[in-house]
């Protein structure tokens, strides 16, 4: 990895230290996104689906193996080739970061939207095992309980919540307080806005030193 880098340097008749240093940082971004990325896709598949058109996490993934392949390519490119490979890249870059600014600007809506309708789903269908099960998966892995709290079963017309509002079935007093709406924010928001900043940083860092 290293003589890869090193090369990429030499080939472009720039200072090998600095330039070695600045893509040894695109390639530590390039791991970030593909560990948030990772991490988002995760939270999505616990029960809730994305709720932006397009995933991000994937495509964060997506971005970061990108880039790393450029970085190993790089060494074995001519330099107009691969200063038109660096602008692609700084365009979807840009891209996926607002994108991420989008979901972070619209996710109280958006968040709720998508929680809710899971919900209501299984309130409306409350034979559907699968729906059940839904929620049931989704209040274990958040540690939630309802959209907004656990007044939403009793809201809806149950006469007990479900058990997977409790840490603990055979304790009552391990009901869980926060709703999912609220949970899950707090746990995908700070992911996307990682997303954003690294996005947004990297791509412009990316271009930086184009001639």
């Amino acid at each position: 990895m290293y003589q890869i880098l090193n090369n990429n340097h030499q080939r472009r008749n720039e200072s090998v230290p600095i330039v070695f240093f600045l893509n040894l940082v695109l390639l530590v971004a390039a791991g970030s996104l593909i560990g948030v990325g990772t991490g988002i896709l995760s939270d999505e598949s616990k029960g809730i689906d994305r709720f932006t058109s397009t995933s991000l996490g994937a495509f964060a993934l997506t971005m970061g193996i990108i880039t790393i392949l450029l970085i190993l390519l790089g060494a074995y490119t001519d330099e107009p080739t691969f200063s038109c490979l660096r602008v692609i890249i700084f365009i979807l870059l840009i891209i996926l970061g607002s994108l991420a600014l989008a979901a972070v600007s619209n996710n109280d809506g958006d968040v709720h939207h998508v929680v809710k309708k899971v919900f209501e789903e299984y309130v409306n269908d409350q034979n559907d095992n699968d729906k059940r099960m839904v929620v049931d998966t989704i209040q274990q892995n958040f540690k939630c309980c309802g959209v907004e709290g656990p007044h939403y079963w009793i809201s809806s017309g149950f006469e007990k919540y479900p058990f997977s509002c409790y840490e603990s079935i055979f304790d009552k007093n391990t009901l869980y307080e926060n709703g999912c709406v609220s949970v899950f924010q707090k746990t995908i928001i700070p992911k996307i806005i990682a997303v954003a900043v690294i996005s947004i940083t990297w791509g412009f860092v990316e271009v930086s030193d184009l001639k």
